[in-house]
């Protein structure tokens, strides 16, 4: 049974999403595999990642882990530094592409497309439900009248 809290920590459930985010870095996919049902799980995913408990937690985990790894910022940007120079070097533009970005994400310069995709999917989800619900509620009122 999942534990619920009231004092502002996180559910076992919520924790194993956190975990499985980490590593799946695909928030539906978390989900599931945290136990949560399939059934609207990019939409619930995505309303789950969003919360600041959520989120503090995911860079904790991700915080423990670089410190463990012994992985620093300015390790990774040289790495990607070095990258691009040898790219550079052979006219090799895709690599020098990808370490561009690299550095970006390192620094929190670019959008990750998965999520503006799936909170945009997730919110034509919502409008569906909605339009199908009042759908409903007026062939409700239709067969009282």
């Amino acid at each position: 049974m999942a534990r619920i809290t009231t004092d502002g920590s996180i559910t076992d459930m919520q924790e194993d999403f956190c975990q499985n985010y980490v590593n799946e870095a695909n928030a539906t996919q978390a989900y599931i595999k945290a136990g949560y049902a399939e059934k609207s799980a990019m939409y619930n995913a995505c309303r789950l990642i969003s919360k600041d408990k959520i989120k503090n937690r995911i860079a904790s985990i991700r915080a423990k882990l670089a410190e463990k790894l012994e992985v620093t910022r300015e390790g990774q940007y040289a790495k990607y530094q070095d990258v691009i120079d040898k790219g550079m070097d052979k006219d090799d533009l895709n690599a020098v592409n990808s370490a561009i970005t690299g550095q970006n994400k390192l620094f929190g310069l670019s959008i990750d497309k998965s999520v503006v995709e799936t909170t945009e999917q997730a919110k034509e989800l919502k409008d569906a439900e909605v339009a199908a619900a009042k759908d409903y509620a007026r062939f409700k009122l239709r067969r009282q009248a």
